[in-house]
């Protein structure tokens, strides 16, 4: 066996280079990945599908908290309220929230409902939005659900937003909201 030959110092630059970049990878992993998820109300993905530009998924969501909770569901079922894919990856984000409100008003918008889950209790459904022909490179598939422990005070905003007319319907669930998201879940498509 050859002896050992001392390090260079470009070779101690390059393991300080990856030990530090690892140490940064890991952390910001570890910050976006809780950021992602909601320890009291876990959202899973059980199948996710595109076929003829449909999006099917199939999702869980289990309240582990120790309150009820209420989520925000005019498009649990589907269409999504919003969708877009991450810059830097192959994966969609599909919201049953809006994320930020809107400056305009609508003429038309689904009515703020809310379904209450008691501790430990799960709900389940399949999600589907049809024309979504143009998510072609989509491989993953992250589903977040707006939620949080109480509704009345948002009950109440939404019936004076709606009666003045002057601001979105929405724009009040965005104050609301806490958001849980699911892992990033493997997508199949067919035609």
């Amino acid at each position: 066996m050859p002896p050992a030959r001392p390090l260079r110092r470009e070779d101690k630059m390059d393991k300080f280079k990856l030990l530090f970049y690892g140490t940064v990878l890991l952390l910001v992993s570890t910050v976006w990945g809780s950021a992602r998820t909601s320890k009291s109300v876990e959202v899973r993905v059980k199948e996710a599908s595109f076929k003829n530009g449909n999006l099917r998924i199939g999702w869980s969501i289990h309240n582990r908290s120790s309150r009820r909770v209420f989520l925000y569901s005019p498009f649990l079922y589907g269409p999504a309220a919003e969708s877009h894919i991450e810059k830097t990856s192959d994966t969609l984000i599909v919201r049953t929230s809006p994320s930020s409100k809107s400056s305009v008003g609508v003429n038309a918008y689904p009515p703020a409902t809310f379904v209450e889950l008691q501790p430990g209790q799960q709900l389940e459904g399949i999600f589907v939005d049809r024309g979504m022909n143009h998510f072609d490179r989509v491989r993953r598939i992250i589903y977040c659900v707006a939620f949080n422990y109480d509704v009345e005070a948002v009950k109440t905003e939404l019936r004076k937003v709606i009666k003045e007319g002057l601001t979105h319907p929405a724009n009040p669930i965005v104050d609301w909201q806490r958001i849980s998201s699911s892992l990033p879940f493997r997508t199949s498509h067919s035609n």
